[in-house]
């Protein structure tokens, strides 16, 4: 199954969700931007999808939101309507399995060997990945990466929400990711996304909504905030 998450804070009519159905979902060109032809495409392909920060394009599209919830349900693509993890609200059961998961990367040394525990931690990652010891997260199964990721010892990331990595992501030592915050949004988990080259120095603080572009460097200590 192909697990794709879909923000949908930029679903503010029909038009404009099926344009982020078909960049997210890898539609052709052809792609008919209406139910019928979503139906369709769905079902052709073992899709996964968490649709995240629903309630915001819920509010703006009314019956339009329902019709495309219930072709994904129709079609078996649904994996859940997802507002994130509050701050405070915390899953004993994931977090056990995380720790249990980041322990076994501990204690393997050989690359293949890690790389193949990673990808069990992991919502998806791509190919030739290299993690440092140290490594923790809160989940594991909301951060997904690209090709070529360098992850630096001792980082953490609290995935409450997605942090999504490009490809060729490098993150330098003692870097903290936390998608939740009690002062930020009143502790409303928050996507970070980090884009495709860019470069994370050590020690950073990457607060929760937080987006680095596309081949940005990010001086060692910084801490990034939302815009």
């Amino acid at each position: 199954m192909k697990k794709v998450w879909i923000d949908c804070r930029s679903w503010r009519d029909r038009e404009s969700a099926h344009e982020s159905l078909k960049k997210e979902l890898g539609f052709p060109e052809y792609y008919g931007r209406n139910a019928d032809a979503l139906y369709d495409l769905l079902t052709e392909k073992d899709f996964g999808i968490v649709l995240y920060h629903a309630a915001q394009a819920k509010k703006n599209m009314g019956k339009e939101f329902d019709r495309i919830e219930k072709v994904m349900h129709d079609a078996d693509a649904l994996d859940r309507v997802w507002e994130g993890t509050p701050w405070g609200t915390r899953s004993a059961r994931a977090e056990e399995e995380a720790r249990e998961k980041c322990a076994a990367l501990e204690s393997v040394s050989d690359e293949a060997d890690r790389e193949k525990v990673l990808r069990g931690i992991f919502d998806r990652l791509g190919a030739r990945p290299r993690v440092e010891h140290g490594f923790r997260c809160l989940d594991g199964r909301h951060i997904r990466a690209g090709d070529d990721l360098e992850i630096g010892w001792d980082v953490t990331m609290l995935d409450s929400a997605p942090i999504l990595l490009g490809d060729r992501v490098k993150i330098g030592s003692g870097v903290l990711f936390i998608s939740s915050d009690p002062t930020v949004d009143g502790g409303e988990s928050t996507m970070i996304s980090v884009g495709s080259g860019a470069r994370v120095g050590s020690r950073c603080l990457i607060l929760p909504g937080a987006v680095i572009p596309e081949d940005a460097v990010v001086a060692p200590g910084t801490v990034v905030k939302p815009e």
